[in-house]
């Protein structure tokens, strides 16, 4: 008897453990410039993406940097996020390399930071994840050819520029040298 109610609790406790190893999430990388600011910020390798399973996350995981205080570090995080992200969630996950994460609820943000800029809250994750699917959305070799022409760009800028200066340097020179001939030229006069 004691086998057969073993089983029994087996049979019973396997669908539930099923349903929700079936649950799947859903991963769409940021559509903004929240991982750029945060680099600039000082943060290293800042990944922020959206996790659509149960509730809307935006996921922030970095491997440290930032201000050496942790809470600090953990406000400026929050008020990228709010300031940048221009999609409404549910929770704002944050998690610095193997630790655990902080979670974050909407409201606690609201409260803490504020109310957000208005046209914030016109698309949800859902929207996201949906326009992604439909393709409306940049993938991301057409992000990394983005990427690839501001480096092109900025570099052609820098290299215009120091040809500028370079020739900018050489007409004075040049006309430097040619005034000191001049007044050589008077003395012999």
């Amino acid at each position: 008897m004691v086998a057969l109610s073993g089983l029994m609790l087996v049979v019973v406790a396997s669908p539930a453990a099923a349903s929700s190893a079936h649950e799947s999430s859903v991963t769409v990388p940021s559509q903004f410039s929240t991982e750029s600011t945060l680099q600039v910020q000082g943060f290293f390798t800042p990944h922020v993406f959206y996790r659509l399973a149960g509730f809307e996350d935006i996921v922030v995981v970095y491997d440290g940097g930032g201000p050496a205080d942790p809470v600090e570090a953990i406000r400026r995080i929050q008020g990228t996020v709010w300031g940048l992200e221009r999609v409404r969630f549910d929770r704002l996950v944050i998690q610095n390399g193997n630790q655990a994460p902080l979670v974050v609820g909407y409201a606690d943000l609201e409260a803490s930071i504020g109310p957000r800029p208005a046209g914030f809250e016109a698309l949800t994750l859902q929207d996201v994840a949906a326009l992604g699917a439909a393709g409306a959305l940049p993938t991301a070799a057409f992000s990394e050819f983005l990427q690839l022409l501001k480096v092109v760009v900025a570099v052609i800028g820098v290299t215009a520029l120091l040809a500028v200066l370079a020739f900018g340097l050489a007409s004075f020179l040049g006309s430097r040298r040619r005034d000191a001939d001049e007044s050589a030229d008077r003395l012999f006069v």
